[in-house]
């Protein structure tokens, strides 16, 4: 029996889904969205999904499609609103050629899956528009992860020619929602609306009352365009997704996007496997807000570079910094704002951040490489969930869609160790053709430490030892696959990002999700 989605069972997985984005100042500015979604079984025995559909609310007919799908051990089925569905190349679709404009779609299975989304405005069959190169991941958001509270560290109004878009979901019953906008020069703006069971609506702080500034912006630290925003239901749970944009242009060239943080996510300490300061083109902004609504938190970043292009910068050397942040505001962590202990340009580090006096703390990850952005969220490790004694990272780690230069895209796996003591990373790729290839890290990977899955068919025998599966590394190039991270004592947690990029001509945007610990 499947579960579904009501408010007394736990359904697996609810996938905020933004089909085409109407031309507005409530979303990315052109035309041509769409979104494309991965899910993967990572039970142990074969089942059933079922994904159904909804209108936005306030337009039209509430459910507008649902369909069931067989899917096997280990694998994944993909839905892509361009192209022809075909169940022998794991692609599925609804029937009747059903499509709406904007909504949302709810996931549900008889065994534990996961799936990641991709919003973008590039050209996929018959979907997105010419000369749009956006694309952006994000998370399906489970159950769990649904609550009546949902934080976002970044709020942007037109800062630097960037705006963010809220989409919120009603979880299963219907929700009064409030979004509050927590601004970087002290001010405070609000925009409330009814959601109807598992719609979506999007928030913007274009309509906040009173008005956000969005021009005249200043310094990051003290702006009235860039804060931080708590979105807080009065009645039924809710999820959430923000999508970062370029405020104005068409088509637009660049899309962020990530889920909201709840419960589940907030905690006295934070992981980010992915912290640049110029590496190879790459610098990112880790925004860490403080949840509590009543006290600042002394927060103690610690960085522990794990690549180095700088031969001033040893590989696993750490920087320190400690700076306040005040109740319900956030801090970006980067080089521009002198907060990251002085590590020096040419790194690749991961880094943690702990409220040295107790206040929960979310935080999310900007990346910018060379006008290409992606954002991905921090892993609570500490202190986890409303209780404080939640321990969200596991020993292992699903990523739905990972490609080695498939169609010219390809997908690198930043996989931090969590733990105390030292481990080797392992990697299970399953293709589309359910073929799995294992590999594992040749050297073992330090506490806060990182290692890198990538480009696998050069033949990596330098970074990786084959376990099974691989005969000839080049019969890998142009496959796409959903993969399996563990640690290979069993017993040492882990948390992972995935990001992919064009290593063709086609100009597209970079795009991360966070992998999911189980």
């Amino acid at each position: 029996m499947k579960r579904k989605l009501s408010a007394i069972t736990i359904i697996v997985g609810v996938l905020m889904s933004l089909m085409v984005i109407p031309v507005s100042a409530q979303g990315p500015p052109g035309t041509g969205w769409w979104v494309f979604w991965q899910i993967q079984n990572i039970d142990t025995t074969a089942g059933q999904i079922q994904m159904t559909a909804y209108q936005r609310e306030g337009d039209g007919t509430e459910q507008v499609g649902s369909e069931s799908f067989d899917i096997g051990v280990g694998n994944a089925l993909a839905y892509n609103p361009g192209q022809t569905p075909n169940i022998d190349n794991g692609l599925i679709g609804f029937s009747g050629n059903i499509s709406f404009r904007d909504g949302s779609a709810v996931i549900s299975s008889d065994r534990s899956v996961v799936a990641v989304a991709q919003l973008g405005n590039n050209r996929s069959g018959t979907a997105g528009t010419d000369g749009g190169t956006a694309t952006s991941f994000y998370q399906g958001i489970g159950s769990g992860n649904a609550s009546t509270t949902v934080n976002f560290p970044l709020v942007k109004n037109n800062f630097n020619g960037q705006t963010t878009t809220f989409y919120i979901q009603a979880a299963g019953a219907d929700a009064n929602v409030t979004i509050t906008y927590n601004m970087n020069d002290g001010t405070t703006h609000t925009e409330t609306r009814n959601i109807a069971a598992n719609r979506m609506w999007q928030f913007s702080p274009s309509n906040a009352s009173p008005a956000i500034a969005n021009s005249n912006c200043g310094a990051g630290g003290t702006s009235p365009c860039q804060g931080a925003a708590t979105a807080v239901s009065s009645s039924g749970p809710i999820v959430g997704v923000v999508v970062e944009h370029p405020d104005a242009g068409a088509p637009a060239a660049l899309a962020l996007s990530t889920r909201g943080l709840t419960a589940t996510d907030q905690g006295t300490k934070l992981l980010a496997p992915i912290i640049k300061n110029d590496f190879n083109g790459s610098t990112t902004g880790f925004s860490v807000q403080n949840t509590d609504a009543s006290a600042a938190a002394s927060v103690e970043i610690v960085l522990t570079v794990t690549n180095s292009r700088n031969p001033d910068v040893a590989i696993g050397a750490q920087f320190r910094q400690t700076v306040s942040i005040e109740a319900g505001k956030a801090v970006v962590f980067n080089n521009a704002r002198n907060n990251i202990g002085g590590m020096g340009t040419g790194t690749f580090a991961s880094a943690t951040v702990e409220s040295l006096n107790g206040q929960k703390l979310v935080g999310t990850v900007n990346e910018n490489n060379n006008g290409k952005k992606a954002v991905y969220a921090a892993f609570c490790i500490e202190g986890c969930g409303a209780d404080g004694n939640s321990t969200p990272t596991t020993t292992k780690v699903a990523a739905p869609l990972v490609k080695d230069f498939f169609r010219g895209k390809t997908t690198g796996i930043t996989v931090a160790n969590a733990g105390t003591a030292s481990t080797k990373i392992k990697a299970s790729y399953t293709d589309a053709g359910g073929t799995v290839r294992v590999i594992e890290s040749s050297a073992e990977v330090a506490p806060g430490g990182a290692v890198s899955f990538f480009s696998i068919y050069t033949n990596p025998s330098t970074r990786f030892a084959v376990v099974s599966g691989f005969t000839d590394f080049a019969d890998f190039f142009d496959t796409k696959n959903s993969v399996i991270v563990e640690s290979s004592d069993g017993t040492t947690p882990i948390v992972a990002v995935a990001q992919e990029s064009a290593r063709d001509t086609s100009g597209l945007d970079i795009k991360n999700y966070e992998g999911f610990n189980y």
